[in-house]
């Protein structure tokens, strides 16, 4: 069993494997409060506070801290980590102020892209970290988006103006979200194959097989 537990104004955080507690206090007087852990547990982002406030984003593995640096501004915020630890998204500020998308790995943070608008926000990342899911913000609108080897995909709408990825599959191919339709209601999708679908629509027409499909517990 693995656990992560985080006391904001208690000054500690530890991780629990097993039987056993490590304390994430630094010897540097930081703490790190963990908020991401990768599938096997060796790895955790989170934010680290100095004299209680929270001001970097950091990465732990094997006792050593390491601080995420930014893409030129003051403020980053991890929002998912690889399968494998080795990987890390979210949005982080430019010098310019406007948070953008970005993918860290190696001691480097990549700026993601906006897809043509302002800001962006890194969600979800594939199990090996390969590919990212996430939204850009265009003319006061968000398009969900998918990013792969240096390549940033729109992923269109289901026929109204906004939409968002929230989760992408273990291998990278399919991408979840919800998207607003002509109306303005918004309907969760699947995203696969260059192609979007309605999953609303989907439960309509699959209501009736609902009891076959249950899990037993």
């Amino acid at each position: 069993m693995i656990a992560l537990s985080s006391v904001l104004y208690g000054a500690y955080s530890t991780r629990a494997m097993g039987s056993e507690l490590i304390d994430f206090y630094s010897s540097s007087g930081a703490y790190f409060y963990p908020t991401f852990l990768s599938a096997d547990g060796a790895t955790s982002v989170g934010y680290m506070a100095n004299n209680g406030g929270i001001d970097q984003v950091a990465k732990w593995n094997n006792g050593a801290l390491e601080v995420l640096p930014s893409l030129g501004g003051t403020g980053t915020f991890a929002q998912a980590i690889s399968s494998n630890g080795n990987v890390i998204v979210g949005n982080s500020q430019t010098s310019s102020g406007d948070a953008h998308a970005f993918r860290w790995q190696n001691g480097a943070t990549a700026d993601l892209g906006t897809l043509g608008g302002l800001t962006s926000n890194a969600l979800a990342v594939s199990a090996d970290g390969q590919v990212v899911a996430g939204y850009a913000t265009i003319n006061n609108h968000d398009l969900a988006f998918r990013w792969e080897n240096g390549n940033q995909q729109g992923l269109g709408t289901l026929g109204g103006l906004d939409s968002s990825a929230r989760a992408i599959s273990a291998d990278g191919s399919v991408v979840a979200g919800i998207a607003s339709i002509a109306n303005g209601d918004q309907h969760a999708f699947r995203w696969a194959n260059n192609s979007m679908a309605d999953l609303a629509l989907w439960v309509a027409t699959t209501r009736m097989q609902w009891p076959l499909m249950r899990t037993a517990v």
